[in-house]
Formats: C-alpha cells, sequence, structure tokens
C-alpha cells in the first residue's frame, strides 16, 4: 500500500501544470524518515487529488544514510542533477548544517526541522526553520523545575555545537 502512495499517478492533476521540483532529504532508515515519506507523498497526492491547480510540487526522495556528508551528497545530487528550486530536511542539525552552507551558495531554500540554536536563519537569508528551536525547550525546562522547587539540576547533553546548545539558556 505505501509503495502505490508514493508512485500512483495523481487522478486530479492538470496536465498542463507548471511543475516545481522540491528536494527532500530524510534518513530513510528511520522511522520519522519513513514516517516523513509516507506522509508526504499522501498529503500531495490527497492534495492534487481534489484541485487543479496550475503548479505542482514534484518531490524528490533522498537518503542521507544518517551522515552529514550523505545529506551533503544528496544536496550537491538535487541541485545538480534535478535542478530542485528548494530542499526540504535533513532532519538533523549537524547535516542541516553543512546542507545550508549549499543552499546559500546556489541561492536555493532549505527548509528543515533542525532544531538546533547554533543555526540561525538570521546567518543565512536562504535557511528556514520548520520546527521551534531548542532554545524554547529550555523555558519548558525551567518551567518543570521551577514547579517542583528543585534547587539542583544535572543537564546530560551530547558534547557537540549541536548537543550543548541548550547550556546558555
Amino acid at each position: 500500500m505505501i509503495v502505490s502512495v508514493c508512485i500512483a499517478p495523481l487522478s486530479g492533476q492538470n496536465a498542463t501544470a507548471v511543475k516545481a521540483h522540491v528536494g527532500v532529504i530524510l534518513d530513510s532508515d528511520t522511522t520519522v524518515g519513513k514516517i516523513t515519506k509516507t506522509c508526504l507523498s499522501m498529503a500531495l497526492q490527497d492534495f492534487y487529488a481534489k484541485r487543479n491547480h496550475s503548479t505542482m510540487i514534484v518531490p524528490h526522495f533522498r537518503d542521507s544514510y544518517d551522515d552529514v556528508v550523505g545529506a551533503a551528497s544528496a544536496a550537491i545530487d538535487l541541485l545538480k542533477n534535478v535542478q530542485v528550486m528548494a530542499i526540504l530536511g535533513p532532519q538533523k542539525s549537524i547535516q542541516a548544517d553543512f546542507v545550508i552552507d549549499i543552499g546559500d551558495k546556489v541561492r536555493v531554500p532549505i527548509i528543515s526541522q533542525a532544531t538546533s540554536p547554533a543555526l540561525s536563519p538570521k546567518q543565512s537569508p536562504y535557511f528556514i526553520r520548520s520546527a521551534q528551536c531548542s532554545s524554547y525547550q529550555a523555558e519548558a525546562i525551567a518551567a518543570i523545575v521551577k514547579a517542583f522547587g528543585w534547587r539542583r539540576v544535572v543537564f546530560v547533553y551530547e558534547d557537540t555545537n549541536y548537543g550543548s546548545g541548550l547550556l546558555p539558556f
């Protein structure tokens, strides 16, 4: 069923519609990657089945292989061989950092759910964050600490630019 959703022709599509090619970089072996691909395919199929639009988004999925270089390679492939107008993803902040630099150089928007405060839309006019920044999580954690009246809290984090992004908050 999932395969038919991903490759089924869109019954309500306009044959003369201008196609907007969009790259999608996912970690295909992860649950989030699989769900995202299925949901995006289903949403587009449902959207275009019920309406006759003059433009149509055509997703081009690529696997990052859960790797920074894999994500960058996928972005370069999408930009060079498919000539996408935008890229959705990658999922992880460390991957997005590299892909955002590539998007800046070729002036293609990168829309990512990467949440690290180290990645800022202010630093790149072509980066669009589609999720709340991790610093908002710090506010929620602080509210919990305050509500319980705790005086000491141990913060466990990954010692990287992306894992330690909450420390200043």
